[in-house]
């Protein structure tokens, strides 16, 4: 079941995503006192109307109670398991002028949880990405995460070659 709560969480990505998935698992146990079977779609459609998270119909596939509707204590206690990885994630804010695509997110969240997990032994450190999209910006990204600021722009980039390589004085 652990393995299955990280595979699920592994799916949600983003903290978008990480509080749809909140949203649903409310939607959820709000209805375990109820009685028969479960209608997943309109369950989905009450929690989000015409909106349908991207991610749901992956996350459904790996709980088979929500699809048959017949969700059991285990379906639930599975959907808690989540809601504690969610809660328990780290944060990391980036901002960028574009909305990166799922192989960049997926390339972060790794490089992240490596830097995070190096050297521990046991329970590991779980990485969603909050992204905040800033057409305006300059091109490249600023990641923040547990107070410290990496600076990926271009003009960051820029200026420490300059002054690194001092190029502007060997063409004076």
């Amino acid at each position: 079941m652990d393995d299955t709560s990280r595979n699920i969480f592994k799916i949600l990505k983003t903290k978008r995503r990480a509080n749809e998935f909140l949203i649903f698992s409310g939607a959820v146990e709000s209805l375990t006192h109820k009685v028969g079977g479960l209608d997943i779609e309109l369950l989905i459609k009450e929690s989000f109307g015409d909106n349908r998270p991207v991610w749901i119909d992956s996350v459904l596939e790996h709980i088979p109670g929500f699809k048959s509707g017949n969700v059991n204590e285990q379906d639930i206690e599975l959907v808690k398991n989540i809601e504690s990885i969610i809660n328990k994630a780290k944060v990391v804010k980036v901002e960028m002028p574009f909305d990166p695509t799922d192989d960049f997110i997926d390339k972060v969240i790794l490089t992240f949880e490596e830097y995070f997990n190096e050297g521990t032994e046991g329970e590991q450190n779980n990485i969603v990405i909050d992204i905040e999209v800033k057409e305006m910006s300059e091109p490249g990204a600023l990641f923040f995460i547990e107070g410290k600021f990496i600076d990926l722009t271009l003009r960051n980039h820029l200026v420490s070659y300059l002054e690194s390589k001092d190029v502007i004085n060997r063409y004076l």
